[in-house]
């Protein structure tokens, strides 16, 4: 097996098994942005448009007291939504250069 098949497989048990919380654990995030780069190095691509950025990571808050003061666990957090648009998009990337999707119109009809 290549090194792809074995990043494509990695990616896809990531995007298939992710929690489904509104949040995603930042070692997940780290564990994305280490495929790409490895993809980017094998390839010798640019595919930072697929990064997912630390401004994207935040404080997660998991509680506040009385007197309102917040709580923050020792790890950041990403918004689901936004990790698994950036995930499947790498992905159907994957798919389309597999499959050389044509874009455009046929002329041989």
């Amino acid at each position: 097996m290549d090194n792809l098949s074995s990043i494509y497989a990695r990616l896809k048990s990531l995007n298939d098994n992710l929690p489904n919380d509104g949040s995603v654990h930042q070692k997940y995030v780290f564990e994305y942005n280490d495929l790409l780069s490895e993809i980017e190095t094998i390839n010798k691509i640019d595919l930072s448009k697929f990064k997912i950025p630390d401004s994207e990571l935040i404080n997660n808050l998991i509680g506040v007291n009385f007197k309102g003061s917040h709580k923050y666990s020792d790890y950041k957090v990403c918004d689901r939504n936004y990790f698994k648009m950036k995930i499947e998009g790498l992905l159907n990337l994957f798919y389309i250069v597999e499959n050389k999707a044509q874009i455009g119109f046929n002329a041989d009809r």
